[in-house]
């Protein structure tokens, strides 16, 4: 019946314009085509693949990845840019790398600085500034403290080991290392802590997964709860009276902070944020898509900005998925990459920062040594 309404409509066109009409093909049944129907991107976040909606409510292209060097043989575990030292730090494969632009050359240098740090193993690699010639590293073993020009390890036997989360706040160094107990070094000098210098988290039975610091209150993520502790000029630190969320974190890595919002993966399988105290799931149309993932502990969160717009990515590299969050237009959309072996893959970004200096996104490559600008 198709065919006879579709010959029945050419006769017609013949007709009234005295010639043929030229005909195309077109598909009953294979579904929206991503990437080329505009209307269907705008209204359905699931087919928004390699773009996003702007603020003008239009889809653009995803921001591409240009690479502007690479650091060792490694894959690049970790990122941090540090204001006061004025320095872009690379942690691969136990060895920090900085990098060095030439105006002229249009053209970056990527060299190792003197010295390792003690890679555990952990995903990622977490950075957090003490001072201008002091910056903290870890990734799932000792504490090092980073320099311009060398790294050398925390050595205090009373240090911490296995960490994989530290920050600062009012000259303490917090460190979590997976277990109930978050410690802290001597107040102003990160390199000697005190047996004694250590708190629990016991809202629930459940470990310290990882913990950031926004407004001078420190959010720690149990797999099942999170708890939020201060600094009372006292004990050090205790944890405020509503300090608690029935909320875990579903994945070391899966969590990341714009200003004083913080974006994570939860253990029951859906993105969430925290803005002000409150607590809001933001995940409603990938819900079903993120409870079929087969593995989400490699879960790994990010943020970037591009042309205004301010994204959280968070990358599932096992599953080969990529979701990512639109904050300035409380959009979704999904980031790729196509290989001709293995079609749609995650979009190949483990870590970011923001070079101050050079007033640009800086992103580590997933798994190699290649370092991005948007």
């Amino acid at each position: 019946t198709l065919q006879s309404y579709s010959r029945a409509l050419r006769s017609r066109r013949s007709t009234r314009s005295g010639g043929l009409m030229p005909t195309a093909t077109y598909s009953f049944s294979t579904g929206v085509y991503k990437n080329s129907d505009g209307l269907e991107m705008r209204e359905s976040p699931l087919e928004r693949l390699n773009c996003y909606l702007n603020s003008a409510g239009a889809t653009a292209r995803r921001p591409a990845l240009f690479t502007i060097g690479s650091a060792g043989s490694g894959t690049i575990s970790g990122l941090f840019y540090s204001p006061s030292a004025n320095m872009l730090y690379i942690a691969s494969a136990g060895t920090i790398y900085v990098p060095s632009y030439s105006a002229t050359s249009e053209a970056w240098t990527i060299s190792p600085i003197t010295g390792s740090y003690s890679n555990g193993g952990a995903l990622k690699a977490v950075f957090t500034e003490f001072s201008a010639t002091q910056t903290i590293v870890c990734q799932g073993d000792k504490m090092a403290i980073v320099g311009p020009t060398s790294v050398a390890i925390i050595t205090d036997a009373n240090a911490p080991q296995g960490v994989d989360y530290v920050d600062y706040i009012d000259g303490y160094i917090i460190a979590t290392d997976g277990s109930p107990i978050f410690r802290w070094c001597n107040r102003t000098d990160p390199t000697t802590w005190n047996a004694s210098n250590f708190a629990s988290c016991e809202g629930l039975p459940d470990g310290i997964l990882g913990h950031c610091i926004i407004n001078r209150q420190i959010y720690f993520f149990g797999n099942r709860s999170i708890e939020i502790w201060e600094n009372d000029g006292s004990n050090p630190f205790s944890r405020l009276p509503d300090g608690f969320y029935q909320v875990g974190l579903g994945a070391t890595y899966g969590f990341v902070q714009d200003d004083s919002t913080i974006y994570f993966f939860t253990n029951d399988r859906r993105f969430a944020k925290i803005a002000g105290r409150s607590l809001e799931i933001i995940s409603t149309p990938f819900d079903a898509a993120l409870q079929q993932l087969g593995t989400i502990s490699d879960c790994c969160a990010s943020f970037f900005r591009f042309e205004g717009h301010r994204f959280i990515s968070f990358t599932f590299p096992t599953d080969k998925r990529t979701f990512v969050y639109c904050a300035t237009t409380d959009s979704w959309s999904e980031f790729s990459r196509f290989s001709s072996a293995a079609g749609h893959v995650a979009w190949p970004v483990r870590c970011s920062t923001f070079h101050d200096a050079f007033d640009i996104d800086v992103l580590g490559d997933l798994t190699t040594g290649t370092i991005f600008k948007l």
